[in-house]
């Protein structure tokens, strides 16, 4: 008969728990989407905040109080957000209305080829009949699937944006976070045994530290690459730039996935335009994602998300499987938090 401490060591148990907790999550997934974003803001904001509660009045006599370094950190985020919807939303909106209106047309233009066009002015070899065919009906497909997928990641994500707007609890959250994160770790440490206390405060410790920094890190590379693809496609003479920055924002949040589809909704109207055009802007996407993959990021990001490539691409399946683009946007950071768990908690005790 084994003791209670050799089942609690056993990988049995251990498995087991996790399971059990990967389940639970699962089922109070759509509960807990609001205490997500409400912890993420938080990390957002938790550098402003600290650097308000620096500030002194008085001669150095008065210091902000941490309630009051919270509110004035909520008014600084809220600033910046409303002056950059008030001056890009009008154009971005107004560049993808008339992009998802143009991208049924794009769709049907997409299998005549500039090649095909240049073969009949004799100016390129034609290929074979069959062979022809052949490209032309899977450029055809390609291009019709891409469009397909820009459409439902542009509705996707205003349906994100939308559900985002309604859940007026968040910042409201993010607030008592913030203001009693220290009180709610203290209570939640004391519910294990004294002798356990010490491990369960550095777990918290590590798995703050760890979304801190992606989230924070998160939400530079988000801007540096809306900034630069809307800034490429710019001086590359493409329309609809504001659009691709945005999707490049987006895209930025899911690894891997985010930035192929990002890439190919821009060849996809690209290629529309011309072949040269769509030759061009697939240089530049491939260039740019390659300096984000290896240098951006590593010095952005540092080690906080630490995941192998096979990991973090099934976590990326199982969290789209699961609960679409919002399910591969937590996929990460929850990805991040097992990791933790695992280093920490697996072979404790052993």
């Amino acid at each position: 008969m084994k003791t209670f401490s050799e089942v609690y060591k056993s990988t049995t148990f251990k498995a087991g728990a996790a399971i059990i907790g990967s389940y639970l999550l699962y089922i109070l997934a759509d509960f807990m989407f609001p205490l997500f974003l409400a912890v993420g803001l938080s990390f957002l904001l938790a550098p402003i905040a600290r650097q308000f509660e620096k500030l002194t009045v008085g001669k150095g006599k008065i210091h902000i109080s941490r309630g009051v370094a919270i509110f004035l950190s909520f008014v600084v985020f809220a600033a910046f957000v409303s002056v950059v919807v008030a001056v890009i939303a009008p154009p971005l909106l107004e560049q993808m209305n008339e992009l998802l209106k143009n991208l049924p047309e794009y769709a049907k233009q997409a299998h005549i080829s500039d090649w095909q066009a240049m073969a009949k002015n004799g100016n390129y070899p034609t290929l074979p009949s069959s062979l022809q065919n052949i490209a032309d009906s899977l450029i055809g497909w390609l291009m019709g699937m891409v469009g397909i997928m820009v459409r439902g990641l542009i509705s996707s994500s205003m349906d994100i944006v939308t559900g985002i707007v309604s859940l007026v609890v968040v910042p409201f959250l993010s607030f008592y976070f913030l203001k009693d994160w220290q009180e709610l770790c203290d209570m939640f440490v004391d519910l294990f045994r004294v002798q356990d206390r010490e491990k369960v405060k550095q777990v918290l410790l590590h798995i703050g530290t760890t979304l801190a920094a992606y989230v924070q890190g998160l939400g530079k590379l988000c801007l540096i690459s809306g900034l630069a693809i809307l800034a490429g496609t710019l001086l590359l003479g493409m329309k609809y730039s504001l659009v691709f920055g945005f999707i490049a924002i987006l895209a930025e949040t899911i690894p891997i996935f985010g930035p192929v589809a990002s890439a190919a909704a821009a060849i996809f109207t690209a290629y529309n335009s011309s072949m040269s055009m769509a030759v061009n802007i697939a240089v530049f996407y491939a260039v740019y994602y390659m300096i984000d993959a290896n240098i951006l990021m590593p010095r952005i990001m540092g080690k906080s998300i630490d995941l192998p490539a096979v990991i973090l691409l099934v976590a990326l399946m199982i969290g789209g499987k699961l609960f679409g683009i919002v399910g591969m946007l937590f996929a990460v950071p929850v990805a991040a938090v097992y990791r933790v768990l695992y280093k920490e908690l697996w072979h404790y005790g052993d």
